[in-house]
């Protein structure tokens, strides 16, 4: 029987074409019995459609068969390199991973010794600098040790000190210094300016200078003598000392 006969018969039968048709309910009710009996002919009949189109389609179903073989063993030997090339890679992630591990550890410690030897070069450094400046201090020499302290204040910068018991008298020594100079500077320039003395202000403009403070103090020095002028010109001007001033000379004539 051929294909388009079995299909015939199940589309023509009123119990089979619910097979067909899931949302079709069968228009007939069968014992139990006459089912099975339906069922098994149906069977018996696509056992034999099936037998039939094997052989029919012997040579083809051999070949794809074969090549069925063929790629499982094509798969096999992909899995087989696969498996080569992780063991490779895993190899080449431990002759890679640990070194490199062992470098970035040797450079963070490398580092480390730098900056524990910068800073060590910074307070023997500060050290020397401060013993310098205490000697400039009581030798009045207020413009190197104006450099002195403008050395030590680039010590300082991009590093924290703070927290080192070796410098704290240091500290304290270059805070009172610099407010010192700072004091002797102003006299000075205040004097020099007075007095028209040029080699005070070059000497005050100098300690400023490298005490970073240059543009301040001048702006004080400034405001000072412009308060200064400003009161000079009042009492100039003010008609009550006038009046006390001129009186004796009217009352003489």
């Amino acid at each position: 029987m051929e294909e388009y006969d079995i299909f015939r018969v199940i589309a023509n039968d009123e119990f089979l074409q619910q097979f067909l048709d899931k949302e079709r309910a069968p228009n007939v009710v069968l014992s139990v019995a006459e089912q099975i009996k339906k069922l098994s002919e149906v069977i018996t009949l696509m056992d034999k459609e099936l037998q039939k189109q094997v052989l029919s389609n012997h040579d083809g179903l051999l070949s794809q068969a074969t090549w069925v073989e063929k790629l499982e063993q094509v798969l096999a030997v992909m899995q087989t390199h696969v498996q080569s090339l992780l063991s490779a890679v895993e190899r080449l992630r431990t002759k890679i991973v640990e070194p490199f591990s062992k470098i970035e550890t040797q450079t963070v410690m490398l580092s480390r010794l730098h900056a524990t030897s910068d800073l060590l070069r910074r307070v023997a450094r500060i050290q020397h600098l401060v013993k310098r400046l205490n000697s400039q201090m009581k030798l009045a020499d207020i413009n190197k040790a104006a450099q002195c302290l403008s050395e030590l204040a680039q010590l300082s910068e991009n590093v924290d000190l703070s927290g080192l018991e070796v410098l704290e008298e240091d500290q304290r020594s270059i805070r009172s210094h610099r407010v010192e100079l700072e004091r002797q500077a102003r006299t000075m320039l205040t004097q020099g300016l007075k007095a028209q003395n040029q080699s005070q202000v070059v000497m005050a403009v100098q300690v400023f200078h490298h005490l970073g403070s240059l543009h301040q103090s001048v702006e004080q020095v400034v405001q000072s003598a412009e308060h200064n002028i400003a009161d000079s010109i009042k009492e100039a001007l003010d008609a009550h000392i006038l009046t006390q001033t001129t009186s004796p000379d009217v009352r003489s004539r």
